[in-house]
């Protein structure tokens, strides 16, 4: 099992550092480039945060909550990079969303931080109380991913793919 999470860890740096690092693998959309790029990372952060929880290693605490904070924006990022290959308009309610995202993530910090304290102080019912929170705001996280994958299946088959090349990779798609 601990092989998996090392594989897509190690596979997610080398895929996150080609997607940013070439020029030439999405032609001039940058938007694409940008928004898959970033989904690999929160893959790739994810995946170290699994192998470091399974393996119970100790691991910077940055690390574990930053993976925590960013698994909502996985389904949304996806939304955008295939709006961003699409032939129709920019997704237009992409500002309000984002805004009800970032509005979760405080949320979602701000009762981490209320269900942690009584941890810290060591209370009998502490751990019940963060086990109940941990569960219903990965609930939540998933249920958020899973209507931005729905609406980007959607968006697959209304719509046509396309990506601008430039004049040297346009003979390889041919």
């Amino acid at each position: 099992m601990e092989i998996f999470s090392q594989i897509s860890f190690l596979l997610g740096v080398f895929m996150t550092l080609f997607i940013f690092l070439t020029k030439n693998n999405l032609g001039k959309n940058k938007c694409a480039r940008y928004s898959l790029g970033t989904v690999t990372f929160i893959y790739t952060l994810l995946s170290l945060d699994t192998f470091t929880t399974a393996n119970k290693y100790l691991l910077p605490v940055v690390v574990w909550f930053s993976s925590h904070l960013v698994f909502p924006f996985i389904g949304f990022l996806f939304l955008k990079f295939l709006s961003c290959l699409c032939l129709c308009q920019k997704y237009s309610k992409e500002k309000y969303l984002v805004g009800i995202l970032l509005l979760y993530t405080v949320l979602k910090t701000l009762f981490f931080f209320y269900f942690i304290y009584p941890i810290n102080r060591t209370e009998e019912t502490a751990n019940q109380s963060f086990f109940t929170y941990a569960k219903i705001e990965f609930t939540l996280s998933c249920l958020i991913n899973l209507f931005f994958l729905y609406k980007a299946y959607f968006l697959l088959n209304r719509e046509k793919l396309t990506t601008d090349l430039n004049k040297q990779s346009q003979g390889n798609f041919k």
